[in-house]
């Protein structure tokens, strides 16, 4: 699995791939939810659902508790969602890192084009383009359990569900403003639980989509993304997608390994 998490990083550090995700199986007895839950996870599925494309700007912040590292990154991120030709693709561009303080302006670029994942490092003057996806392959490759990328938007509530158990929380002062306040605990047969202490979504109760969601590892690394200027449904060609390889830039190309 790509070392991201089920929110954002899950575009941003492609340094290695695995086999596909599975759900956890079901249980003999399901434990009984609040109908608040039920009642959210239906609306964040339902919304996610007439999503065919979306832009949205981004915050990204990672925790590292040891060694106590903190570093942001501000950008933007353009999805859109699979078709009957296609799988699903997407684009993440990041113009500023804060660390220490600091306010650098470093460019890098995360492009999946349901096949390849392109990244660009301005920093460093690389492209490396990991091949993802067999050629062949029609996933989903952000559903929940059906391919490396999970993205927060439109998954389904079932598969949610057998994974995690999920509590509604209290409102806080910090809290984004009408949002619900979503904690998911990954399930002892879960896969997820090998990877992840928690997740937590706000959930805008409007868009009924995630403007803000947390991750909590099993070292205690945090990974925490805001999205806001949400645009949906506003129509992103595939040159919004896509960034050509910069003239002077090394090159690396990675196709999958044959099994």
């Amino acid at each position: 699995m790509i070392n991201l998490t089920i929110i954002f990083s899950v575009f941003i550090s492609a340094q290695c791939c695995s086999s596909q995700l599975t759900s956890a199986p079901a249980t003999t007895s399901a434990p009984a939810y609040d109908s608040r839950v039920i009642a959210i996870l239906d609306r964040l599925e339902k919304a996610g659902k007439k999503i065919k494309d979306l832009q949205a700007n981004v915050r990204h912040e990672l925790y590292q508790m040891i060694p106590d590292d903190r570093q942001t990154k501000l950008g933007l991120i353009r999805y859109r969602a699979a078709n009957g030709k296609s799988n699903a693709k997407f684009m993440i561009f990041f113009d500023t890192l804060i660390h220490d303080n600091l306010k650098l302006h470093r460019k890098e670029w995360f492009c999946f084009d349901g096949h390849w994942l392109r990244e660009i490092r301005q920093q460093t003057k690389t492209v490396i383009d990991r091949e993802i996806v067999a050629p062949d392959e029609k996933i989903d490759p952000f559903k929940l359990g059906e391919g490396p990328f999970p993205l927060p938007f439109g998954q389904s509530k079932e598969k949610i569900l057998k994974n995690f158990d999920v509590k509604l929380k209290p409102a806080r002062k910090d809290d984004p403003p009408n949002t619900s306040h979503l904690v998911l605990t990954p399930k002892p047969e879960s896969r997820f639980r090998k990877k992840y202490k928690k997740l937590e979504f706000w959930i805008d109760n409007k868009l009924n989509l995630p403007i803000k969601v947390l991750a909590l590892d099993r070292h205690s690394n945090q990974i925490t993304a805001w999205f806001s200027k949400i645009k949906i449904n506003k129509g992103i060609k595939d040159d919004k997608l896509w960034v050509p390889i910069p003239k002077g830039y090394a090159y690396q190309k990675e196709p999958l390994t044959k099994q």
